[in-house]
């Protein structure tokens, strides 16, 4: 009674004797169903129970960001207004850039020990060594999302209720997949990094990275090109704080300060050859920093409609992970609105994208959303040897062709391991 085949085989036995033959030929189809269905089951059960794990942390997450919307986490960016605030944009990349920034590559960082949000008057002060510049104005840039255009328009009544609940669920989804991407990545994978530049996506993937408890696992790498932005090294500390991290910071081998680099390189260097720039400030900081820490996956912000090379990016690239590749610019900051998270100040002040401050310019508003639209300020006047108009910055198009460390070539890619 207990056997797979007593079913059919007495199903079998009783067609034939009733000499139906025409239902006798269904008795082989029924036992190779009984072989096969235990198979089937297993690979179900196999498939389901990896699918209820990443459900269970996915869960956690969710009930994790519940209690930071609960807890002042729509506070959390409010730093305190300084009347000493840096008006940054004229001259240049200020002296004391690099000053307060720790120069102990990858192993002067330690784990963070708490990934909890405090509200702004339980928030320690930032560390007098890292005190390098006033603390960013919050009447200069009031990063409160109303100097932030929308891409939709929504309609009146009850159009434009339908409308942002699509929304709404539609960034439901998006947060959910990204979760799964991540927890993912984290399960394949051994040595993963974030590079992150502090513009909106990398924002997105820090908050999230921070809520499913990544942060204290994966390395965060900033490259410090010496030609940032001042803003950009103060939201640095800013988001360290925040979320309770240190970021694994690089920079051009030569000098440990803008002061050497400059001293080194002339103040006129980034207007040579934009090949030779790249690689001193950006290719060969990150190439660096990728071999220090083995990896095995990295994951960025790229996202298709930022245009250009990237406008048919894959989520799994290899050893690259572009978590972001289906998202729009206006997603991004549909979730940032969502769960209020800290953004970089100068978008207050109409740069959709922030990269070297003698190549970006402002961008109109109107043009943030569309495609393409974000990156648009970005490489202003310079072109590539070919003489077309720059759109990377040939830390992707580079490190693309190099291989991975010998042992991330051992492991299968995460395409590999996903068939």
């Amino acid at each position: 009674m207990d056997s797979p085949l007593f079913l059919p085989l007495s199903l079998f036995t009783l067609l034939e004797t009733r000499r139906d033959f025409r239902l006798v030929r269904l008795a082989p189809i029924l036992v190779l169903f009984v072989f096969l269905s235990p198979v089937c089951l297993q690979d179900t059960m196999s498939a389901n129970g990896y699918s209820e794990s990443v459900q269970g942390l996915q869960e956690a997450a969710k009930l994790k960001r519940a209690a930071l919307v609960g807890n002042g986490h729509s506070n959390g960016h409010s730093n305190g207004d300084s009347n000493g605030a840096t008006n940054g944009h004229s001259n240049g990349a200020t002296n004391g850039h690099s000053n307060g920034a720790t120069n102990g590559r990858s192993n002067g960082c330690s784990s963070p020990t708490t990934n909890t949000r405090s509200s702004p008057a339980e928030r320690p002060a930032i560390p007098a060594q890292l005190q390098f510049r006033p603390r960013l104005s919050t009447r200069k840039f009031p990063r409160d999302f109303s100097k932030i255009p929308k891409g939709t328009d929504y309609g009146q009544g009850r159009d434009g209720e339908l409308n942002r609940r699509l929304e709404d669920a539609r960034i439901t989804f998006l947060e959910q997949d990204l979760e799964r991407i991540l927890l993912r990545a984290a399960d394949l994978k051994k040595n993963i990094v974030f590079t992150t530049a502090l513009i909106a996506g990398d924002c997105v993937i820090m908050d999230v990275l921070s809520r499913l408890g990544l942060l204290e696992k994966i390395p965060v790498i900033f490259i410090d090109t010496f030609h940032l932005f001042p803003e950009t090294i103060e939201f640095l500390r800013e988001v360290e704080e925040y979320y309770g991290f240190k970021a694994k910071y690089y920079h051009a081998a030569d000098a440990e300060t803008q002061e050497e680099f400059q001293e080194k390189y002339g103040l006129e260097f980034h207007q040579g050859d934009v090949g030779t720039y790249d690689r001193v400030c950006k290719v060969e900081p990150l190439q660096r920093a990728l071999k220090d820490f083995s990896y095995d996956c990295w994951i960025n912000g790229r996202r298709r409609d930022m245009g250009g090379l990237r406008s048919n990016l894959p989520v799994f690239e290899d050893t690259k992970l572009n978590p972001l590749a289906f998202w729009t610019f206006e997603d991004c900051w549909s979730y940032l609105r969502k769960y209020e998270v800290p953004y970089h100040p100068l978008h207050d002040i109409g740069f959709s994208s922030i990269g070297d401050l003698h190549s970006t310019k402002r961008v109109d508003l109107e043009k943030w959303m569309t495609y393409g639209g974000e990156r648009s300020g970005r490489f202003q006047g310079m072109t590539n040897k070919d003489g077309s108009a720059k759109t990377e910055c040939g830390i992707h198009t580079e490190i693309k062709k190099d291989k991975p460390s010998a042992s991330a070539q051992q492991q299968p890619t995460l395409q590999e391991k996903q068939s």
